[in-house]
């Protein structure tokens, strides 16, 4: 069983002008290391997501999902830094990775402690 420091997940749903609308944010942090999800759908012509899964430490598979196309890439941290501030709705791994991640990682570590069972 592992453990998870931090989840988002965000839904929203809503029909607008008759077309049905999806934007969902996931992302979870822990022992197994980051994932996120990203995705946004307006109505059934325009499509986007995108899905981060660490493999290793600082190392990344993606999934980007555009219309009908379909990109597979592998990328270190530099990297996924540069894709998340150029896609807009990443807004929410940009936040989590620059400021909360660091407080989140600090609480799950244990730390050893000697017991002395002298009396």
């Amino acid at each position: 069983m592992s453990t998870v420091t931090y989840r988002h997940d965000n839904s929203m749903s809503f029909k607008k002008n008759g077309d049905k609308h999806v934007l969902r944010e996931k992302l979870i942090d822990g022992e197994k290391g980051l994932t996120f999800h990203y995705l946004k759908k307006e109505g059934e012509k325009k499509f986007y997501s995108i899905t981060v899964k660490e493999i290793a430490k600082d190392s990344f598979d993606i999934t980007i999902k555009n219309g009908e196309e379909t990109k597979e890439d592998k990328t270190d941290i530099v990297g996924l830094t540069k894709l998340i501030k150029a896609t807009p709705g990443l807004k929410f791994v940009d936040i989590f990775l620059s400021k909360d991640r660091k407080m989140y990682k600090s609480r799950g570590k244990k730390s050893s402690k000697k017991i002395d069972n002298k009396k």
